[in-house]
């Protein structure tokens, strides 16, 4: 693997003494061009400080100009004769990099430097050791454009404490088992987890000396980086003191696996030895599972599964029909196959009872069980057989709203007396009711329609898994989308019961009849609220401070205005009002807005306001008349004034309510969180339920 300027290596090399005469990024005649540094400097801090790791902190005074930057031991640093020296080893090494790798040094300085404010991790540094953290300005022609910018720090001291670990597991199965340990001194904090041999060998060399610096090195900074949590933040929630155990699931079959445990101290230095053991998974799964059919209907079946040990396992009911000359492993992988993007939401763990729904009735289908983990079966196939019944007609009625009309849309809601009857809601003309007899024959004849136009729009799919998809159960609220309307025409909602099947099962309900709004109609609507304040708490003690609160719905911009002691607002028409507040009003965009004035005491002011949908269509006129009434101070309005500081300077500052609580850092939150990543890389988060079409489409 070629080498780049942002290794590890090359950040923390230890240049030797002398010049380097490389060609790529000299002057011709074998020497490197002395430096020609400039005005700028660039600061350098460090922060997250343990025995083995920091993060430097660069920030160059001209943000523009590209720099380098690398760490080195300060004993290296004082062998040089200069810090012009130290520049010149650095660039020479840097073209020996290029060199070693086959890439021409400007090309890869181009690529590689970097410019503005850096934060950089280090690793792997000697506890209590002394270092120079340096940055110098260079360009891709291998420029040196400003002096040596330095900063010193040095690493914390790893104290080691005499305590050793007892690894054991327990509950052990193919895919699983707890990992116990036992410290032999129960005041040391220590950290212990799972690694896969792939990754020991990886991380730690296959070697239990490899532990403290893949821990201090590698996985502490990351959880640090990736939480935003400082080094003794991660330690303070990852460590564990005492006796302690954790269940690892989703292993391997059959495979080896290395807990360790290790001493951490406060800044994330190792303080013992890692005690480190080989276990191994099962071959096998043990499990068994008893099936059952403990109850059914029409479209339903509740299965009832007890598993031998709590693995997880996989339980769906299908179609016998699908399965015909298949055996028991050509049946698990069509399964798998059908159901892959929905996979997680068939897993189970020990006992359960679960209501199939959904299903055709008076079919033949499959219970089928059988155990899954990791990728993979483990167990083999348990199915029994049994039938849905025949449709039948139910007792369910349904209530149907209907609400928020507008030209091209609304929106429904549907609520069925007994939620286990599945249904179909949809929506119809008044005319194309009428015309097919305003009757329940009517609506079951449409409904058909509707079923036959989605399966003709689905080619592929059979009739009842169309219906499988838009059929619903229980409280249902949908929306027709803008554009499914006509303006200004009436229509039905309803809702019917049915099967998978197409089968009818009750009598169907209608909503009252609504109509769309008309072109020029709308839904928009303002609403005219005010809070009244003392004037005098602002230097206006012959005066209260009135807000007029206007609050728009279904608008694109509200406008509003306020009249003080002038009455002759109320003799305006709506028109004529509605021309003065497109012309002078405050117009405001959002969910509510003010117009504050000072009236005097005993005086009144009169409010308009209007709301403007997005097509221009105007709501009717709200208008509103407050008294400035000493006696309202105690009980001002029913909506609180917001950002009151934003409208009035002279309005005192909010009492302080005290510190906002942080509740992700709240006593325990981050302890269990951390606790949960246990097993590196060996578990993968489970997936995300989501809504699919049929499995096997």
């Amino acid at each position: 693997m070629k080498k780049n300027l942002r290794s590890l290596a090359l950040r923390t090399a230890v240049f030797a003494t002398g010049v380097l005469c490389l060609a790529g990024c000299n002057d011709g005649n074998g020497e490197i061009p002395p430096p020609t540094p400039g005005t700028g400097s660039i600061a350098i801090s460090f922060r997250n400080l343990t025995s083995s790791s920091v993060t430097v902190d660069f920030a160059p005074d001209d943000k523009t100009e590209t720099y380098y930057f690398a760490l080195i031991e300060k004993e290296a640093y004082l062998s040089y004769e200069s810090d012009d020296q130290l520049i010149r080893a650095a660039v020479a090494y840097i073209q020996s990099l290029a060199e070693q790798n086959g890439r021409d040094v400007q090309e890869l300085l181009a690529e590689e430097l970097l410019k503005g404010n850096i934060s950089w991790p280090f690793s792997g540094l000697t506890p209590q050791t002394d270092y120079i953290a340096y940055a110098f300005g260079l360009t891709a022609e291998c420029q040196v454009t400003s002096a040596l910018s330095k900063a010193e720090f040095t690493t914390l001291s790893s104290q080691s404490v005499q305590c050793t670990f007892e690894l054991s597991v327990t509950d052990v199965t193919a895919t699983s088992f707890t990992l116990n340990v036992t410290p032999s001194d129960e005041q040391v904090p220590y950290y212990f987890d799972l690694m896969s041999a792939e990754q020991y060998a990886m991380y730690c060399n296959a070697s239990p000396e490899g532990v403290p610096s893949f821990l201090t090195d590698l996985y502490l900074p990351s959880l640090a980086d990736e939480y935003g949590l400082t080094i003794p933040e991660v330690v303070s929630d990852i460590v564990s003191r005492g006796p302690d155990s954790f269940a690892f699931s989703g292993l391997e079959a059959a495979t080896a696996y290395y807990a360790f445990a290790i001493g951490v101290g406060v800044d994330g230095s190792t303080t013992t030895a890692a005690a480190v053991e080989r276990f191994e998974t099962s071959g096998k799964s043990e499990n068994t599972f008893e099936v059952e059919i403990a109850g059914r209907g029409a479209d339903w079946a509740k299965i009832r599964v007890r598993p031998l040990n709590n693995e997880p396992y996989i339980l769906v009911p299908e179609l016998q029909e699908y399965f015909e000359g298949m055996t028991d492993d050509e049946i698990i992988a069509d399964v798998l196959r059908a159901y892959a993007k929905v996979l997680s939401d068939k897993i189970y763990y020990g006992g359960v009872e679960v209501t199939e729904l959904g299903l055709i009735p008076d079919r033949d289908y499959y219970a089928l069980v059988f155990g899954y983990d990791n990728g993979a079966p483990t167990t083999p196939l348990t199915r029994l057989p049994f039938r849905t019944n025949k449709s039948v007609p139910v007792n369910c009625s349904f209530e149907i709203a209907v609400k928020e009309v507008g030209k091209t849309s609304a929106r429904v809601a549907v609520t069925p007396s007994d939620d286990a009857v599945s249904y179909f809601s949809y929506y119809i003309s008044a005319a194309d009711y009428e015309t097919g007899g305003g009757d329940d024959a009517a609506l079951r004849a449409y409904t058909d329609t509707v079923i036959d136009e989605l399966v003709r729009r689905n080619e592929g799919w059979p009739r009842w898994e169309v219906l499988q998809a838009v059929l619903s159960r229980g409280s249902e609220r949908w929306t027709l989308d803008e554009g499914s309307l006509v303006p200004g025409t009436d229509y039905y909602a309803y809702a019917i019961g049915m099967t998978a099947d197409g089968t009818f099962t009750t009598q169907a309900a209608l909503s009252d009849r609504f109509t769309t709004l008309g072109e020029h109609e709308t839904l928009a609507e303002i609403e005219i609220d005010y809070h009244l304040m003392d004037g005098a708490n602002f230097g206006q003690p012959d005066n209260a401070l009135i807000y007029g609160w206007f609050y728009p719905k279904h608008a694109e911009v509200w406008y509003g205005a306020g009249f003080v002691d002038d009455d002759s607002v109320l003799a305006w028409s709506d028109d004529e009002a509605a021309a003065y507040l497109l012309e002078n009003g405050q117009t405001g965009v959002g969910s509510s807005g003010s117009i504050w004035n000072y009236v005097p005491w005993g005086g009144h002011i009169n409010y308009i306001g209007m709301a403007v949908d997005a097509d221009g269509n105007r709501s009717p006129v709200g208008r509103l008349s407050v008294t400035a009434d000493r006696s309202s101070l105690a009980s001002v309005c029913g909506h609180a004034a917001p950002s009151l500081t934003a409208v009035c300077p002279a309005v005192p500052a909010i009492p302080d309510l005290g510190p906002f609580p942080f509740l992700l850092r709240a006593e325990g939150q981050r302890s269990e969180t951390f606790r949960s990543m246990r097993g590196l890389t060996v578990r993968a988060a489970a997936g995300t339920p989501q809504f699919h079409s049929h499995p096997r489409h």
